[in-house]
């Protein structure tokens, strides 16, 4: 069983080796990075291609270049190593003594039933402590694969392989005005070609990644219109207050009708412009707190008549 044991570390361990050699492209530099000579480094990178029967560098006087057969691997080794250390995090979380259950979320979701979702959680299990914090969806990324967080929710899809995603409901979209605009006195719906004129102001996308502001976006590129004048500032609530001081307008979910300081908010006519509302959690993570979260999510909906799609997750299980 040692023997077996002691096999297994030292593949991995020789994985991390020839992935230094390939990002540095050099034995001396990956074995000053490794803290090790660089000796028995060139033996296991030796002895790793005479294992795998392949030639994974071109070694020249001077300098190293992986072969097609190295570039190949090097994809699947940082997977492998990628996937060790998920599957450790993992188990530490799992095997640990503290209670803890995280949960991630972006800005535009706080109206969302995010409160009473989390007042809910709360009082099912109060043997969990319930913590949350504010990210945006390229952090929730990082934080579900390290296991920083158990669930997050956000306005755009997570495109990984070792994460699932469930779209709760589709939450209407409204346009956002301050008191004093020509929209003010109306009573039917907006078209979003009327809009193309003003100045609409979305909250600010720090790293550039898709986003609520995206979705915006995309709704005026998809219809074939001149895009308006776009402002980023903050957060939408930080955007409404702007519109309430006539900045310009905004374009928020419904949920956002709550605040109402000097803004009137108007239907759009297109029924299909909506964001999503999506929980995201690791596809191997099989707690019962995930199917706890989501029969209390699809309860509050159905107390108040919203509509929604239930997950397959909960196809046998009855709210």
């Amino acid at each position: 069983m040692s023997q077996c044991r002691k096999g297994i570390d030292m593949e991995l361990k020789q994985l991390e080796y020839f992935i230094a050699v390939a990002d540095e492209l050099s034995f001396t530099k990956a074995a000053q990075k490794l803290f090790i000579t660089q000796p028995p480094l060139s033996r296991q990178i030796q002895q790793l291609e005479e294992e795998i029967d392949a030639k994974l560098f071109y070694r020249k006087s001077r300098s190293i270049e992986l072969t097609e057969a190295g570039l190949f691997f090097y994809k699947h080794a940082k997977n492998i190593l990628q996937i060790s250390e998920e599957a450790k995090l993992m188990t530490r979380r799992i095997g640990s003594q503290k209670k803890e259950f995280k949960l991630g979320f972006v800005g535009s979701t706080l109206f969302g039933y995010l409160p009473q979702i989390i007042c809910g959680i709360r009082l099912a299990h109060p043997e969990f402590k319930i913590l949350i914090e504010e990210m945006g969806t390229p952090t929730q990324i990082d934080a579900l694969k390290s296991g920083v967080i158990e669930v997050g929710f956000g306005r755009m899809p997570i495109e990984d392989p070792t994460i699932t995603n469930i779209v709760l409901r589709r939450e209407p979209l409204v346009v956002a005005t301050p008191l004093n605009h020509p929209f003010s006195q109306r009573d039917t719906p907006i078209k979003l070609s009327e809009l193309i004129e003003e100045t609409i102001i979305l909250s600010r996308v720090k790293d550039r990644s898709p986003s609520y502001s995206t979705l915006i976006i995309e709704a005026f590129k998809q219809r074939r219109l001149p895009l308006p004048t776009m402002r980023e500032e903050g957060d939408l609530q930080f955007a409404l207050g702007l519109v309430a001081a006539g900045e310009g307008i905004s374009i928020v979910p419904t949920s956002y009708q709550k605040i109402k300081f000097n803004v009137i908010y108007h239907h759009l006519e297109d029924p299909t412009l909506a964001a999503a509302i999506i929980m995201n959690f690791r596809k191997d993570d099989h707690s019962l707190l995930i199917e706890s979260l989501l029969k209390i999510i699809y309860g509050l909906y159905e107390n108040d008549g919203i509509y929604y799609e239930k997950s397959t997750l909960l196809t046998e299980c009855s709210i």
